[in-house]
């Protein structure tokens, strides 16, 4: 299965007092497109909304399907209810201790996405290469070889650059910075 989150953009979003109803739209829209990929949509505490949807296990099958999921749901969320929908979608998750993990992954792309590009997608695949290009004025190669060469006020300076980069971004959630930090050293 994958995991999507889905977070929906615009005036309609940003009203509290609507939101509740939107997403409870979305979900029911959602939900009656899933009766054909075996999955369910559901609403979450946040601003995002959930689905979780069986596909085969070769990755490549499931995203291909899971694209075509997310087009149909966002031509028919936006046709009936006039509200774009960003997406964040999860590695393909094998086993059921794996779901929270997929699911804070879809969560960290949904909220990237929306930040950049509303009403677009983002697999998990893919985050690391986005936000680089987000980032493209923080050098990780700088980083890498000041790490390696232990010239310490190198490393400094680069990772300076790097934070001064997190803060200028729009609504950079923190879940996503702790994630690019530790993909940096570890890559």
């Amino acid at each position: 299965c994958m995991v999507f989150c889905l977070t929906p953009d615009g005036k309609r979003a940003e009203d509290d007092k609507a939101l509740y109803h939107l997403k409870t739209e979305i979900v029911k829209r959602c939900n009656i497109i899933l009766r054909d990929y075996e999955g369910v949509c559901l609403l979450t505490g946040e601003k995002n909304i959930v689905a979780i949807i069986s596909l085969p296990l070769d990755q490549d099958l499931g995203e291909a399907q899971a694209k075509q999921y997310i087009s149909l749901l966002q031509s028919d969320v936006g046709a009936a209810l006039d509200v774009t929908v960003s997406v964040g979608v999860s590695t393909l998750c094998t086993e059921a201790d794996m779901l929270p993990y997929c699911y804070e992954q879809a969560k960290s792309c949904a909220l990237q996405i929306a930040a950049f590009e509303k009403g677009s997608v983002l697999f998990y695949a893919q985050h690391a290469r986005y936000l680089q290009r987000q980032l493209a004025f923080f050098s990780m190669d700088g980083l890498k070889s000041a790490l390696r060469e232990t010239t310490f006020e190198k490393a400094e300076n680069e990772l300076d650059a790097a934070f001064t980069a997190f803060e200028s971004l729009p609504a950079m959630e923190n879940r996503a910075v702790d994630q690019t930090c530790i993909e940096t050293l570890l890559g």
